[in-house]
């Protein structure tokens, strides 16, 4: 997957590895190994290859779900690319991260609304993964509504306090 001459089936390459995830849930270093690899391949091909990984992210989390969410939380602090982010938290709306990963799941998400220039088109996949998680989610977009000076901000905040509230579990 490293190799630059295999751009050409590196998607290929990716879901044929899809078959070995239940053996590498059973090796957590290897696993975690193989989120990060996966995770590097959006560099530069995150419209090519966004789907693909987002899938075998979903599939990694159905089969070690106690691993996934640190990893990919690890992983999102070192992305500046606000597309390969965007990305990579979308595995959150497809999936509710376990109970110990939740406020700093929703703390990632909430930090990335706060700080894309254009969160009504950057971000509005992101609140399903808040309405989610719910409570924890209402209170830490509160915090942000009741922080933030700029009004546009607070009027999309407050209409994702709205969805979690009326959709998610509070």
């Amino acid at each position: 997957l490293r190799d630059p001459n295999l751009e050409d089936v590196r998607k290929d390459v990716l879901k044929a590895v899809e078959q070995t995830i239940p053996m590498l849930a059973r090796n957590p270093d290897d696993l975690i190994e193989f989120v990060k690899l996966i995770i590097s391949q959006l560099a530069g091909r995150v419209e090519r290859m966004g789907d693909t990984t987002r899938e075998l992210l979903i599939r990694i989390g159905a089969e070690a779900p106690q691993h996934i969410a640190p990893v990919i939380l690890k992983e999102l602090a070192g992305i500046e690319d606000s597309e390969i982010r965007t990305c990579v938290l979308r595995y959150f709306t497809h999936t509710t991260p376990p109970p110990e990963y939740a406020a700093e799941v929703t703390e990632t998400i909430v930090a990335y609304m706060l700080e894309s220039p254009d969160p009504e088109r950057e971000c509005w996949q992101l609140e399903a993964a808040l309405v989610k998680i719910g409570d924890t989610a209402a209170k830490r977009v509160k915090t942000a509504i009741l922080a933030s000076s700029d009004e546009a901000r607070k009027a999309y905040l407050i209409r994702v306090i709205d969805q979690i509230c009326f959709r998610g579990p509070v």
